[in-house]
C-alpha cells in the first residue's frame, strides 16, 4: 500500500506523540517501516507454530513431552500418528506440511534481498524446502490427502480436525489458544516449533499481525491517529489481545503475568522474540509474492510441476512485476 502511494506516512505523528519504538518488540517496530518512514502501528502480532496432540502421542507410543525437533524426528512421528481405514484410505495424519513461505526459512532460505532489490525465490533451500513439501503429497497420494480434508469440520467448532482428532500436528499460533478452549477446552496438546533439517534454522517462526494504517486522503487523519494512539495504550491492548489471545506489541503487556501465566502463550512469544523470527517481505508487490507461491505448491503438491520449475516461474514473474514497480 504504501509502494502504491495508498498510505499516509505517519512518522510525523510518531514524532509529535514522543512514540520512538522503544516499548515495542524490535522486530515488529521495524516491519512498520520502510523506505525511512513509518507508515503503520499494529496492537497484535502472531506467530507461526505448531499445536499437537499430546494424548495422541501417548497413543502411538511417542514422548508427548518431547515434540519432533528435526525433520528425521518428524518423519518418524508422522509414520506413527498416520492411520488408514480398512480401505487404504487416510483417518489420521501427523503433519500435513504446508506454506512454503514459513518452510523456506526454516530450510535456511529466504524470499527478498533488499539491498539489490531482487525477488529470491529460486533459491535451492527453498527449493529443497517445497520438494519436502511435494515428497510428502506423493507419498500418501495428492488424491488421497484432498479426500480426506474434505472431511474436515468448520474451522471455528469441535469438529476442527486437530481439535478432533484427525490432525495430530496443526499449523496455528498463539491465538488457537481462544478456539480449543472455547471449543474442546479438555484437548490435551502443546506448542511445538517447526522441525529443522540438517543446516537449517533451529525454532524458526514467521510473523505478522494486526496494523492500523492512516489511508491516503482521509478525511479525518488527525482523528485517525488517536484512535491508533488509543489502541495502543496499555490497557486497551491488553483487553483486546487477551481476547484474541494474541502476542501484544509491546514489550511490558507481552511480559504481564496476564499474558505469560500460560505456558502456551509464553512458547510462541519466546519462540517470536528469538532469532530465526521473520516478517512479510517490505515489497510493493508482496501479495502477489504470496499469490504466486500458494500456485507454485499448488503445482507441485499435484504433481504438475517440479519444485526447482515452480519457483524458477516465480522468480521469473514476481520480478518483472517489482521491476515495473521500481522504475
Amino acid at each position: 500500500m504504501a509502494g502504491r502511494d495508498g498510505l499516509t506516512p505517519l512518522t510525523n505523528y510518531a514524532t509529535t506523540s514522543n512514540m520512538t519504538g522503544k516499548e515495542y518488540w524490535p522486530n515488529v517496530w521495524d516491519a512498520w517501516h520502510w523506505k525511512g518512514d513509518l507508515w503503520g502501528i499494529a496492537i497484535t502480532v502472531n506467530a507461526s507454530t505448531f499445536a499437537y496432540r499430546r494424548d495422541i502421542f501417548k497413543e502411538v507410543g511417542l514422548d508427548p513431552d518431547k515434540a519432533p525437533k528435526t525433520m528425521a524426528e518428524l518423519e518418524d512421528a508422522n509414520l506413527k500418528l498416520e492411520k488408514m481405514d480398512d480401505k487404504g484410505n487416510i483417518a489420521r495424519v501427523g503433519m500435513i506440511p504446508g506454506g512454503i513461505f514459513g518452510w523456506a526459512y526454516v530450510y535456511g532460505g529466504d524470499w527478498y534481498d533488499e539491498k539489490t532489490n531482487k525477488i529470491t525465490a529460486d533459491k535451492e533451500q527453498n527449493v529443497a524446502a517445497l520438494d519436502m513439501i511435494g515428497a510428502y503429497y506423493k507419498r500418501l497420494g495428492t488424491d488421497k490427502i484432498m479426500a480426506f480434508q474434505t472431511g474436515f469440520g468448520d474451522f471455528m467448532s469441535a469438529n476442527n480436525p486437530f481439535m478432533a482428532g484427525l490432525q495430530s500436528i496443526y499449523g496455528c499460533g498463539e491465538w488457537m489458544i481462544q478456539f480449543i478452549n472455547k471449543f474442546a477446552p479438555d484437548t490435551d496438546y502443546a506448542y511445538m516449533a517447526y522441525p529443522s533439517p540438517d543446516g537449517g534454522r533451529e525454532n524458526t517462526t514467521t510473523f505478522d499481525g494486526s496494523v492500523f494504517t492512516i489511508p491516503k486522503g482521509a478525511k479525518h487523519p488527525d482523528a485517525s491517529w488517536d484512535f491508533i494512539t488509543w489502541l495502543n495504550k496499555d490497557e486497551n491492548m491488553t483487553e483486546i489481545d487477551y481476547a484474541f489471545q494474541n502476542i501484544p506489541t509491546k514489550i511490558s503487556v507481552a511480559n504481564s503475568e496476564k499474558f505469560m501465566s500460560d505456558p502456551k502463550f509464553k512458547f510462541n512469544v519466546d519462540l517470536y522474540t528469538g532469532k530465526n523470527t521473520f516478517g512479510p517481505p517490505k515489497l510493493p508487490v508482496t501479495d502477489t509474492l504470496f499469490t504466486k507461491l500458494a500456485e507454485a505448491e499448488g503445482f507441485v503438491t499435484r504433481g504438475e510441476k517440479t519444485a526447482a520449475q515452480a519457483l524458477k516461474d516465480v522468480q521469473t514473474e514476481v520480478q518483472a512485476e517489482l521491476d515495473s514497480v521500481s522504475k
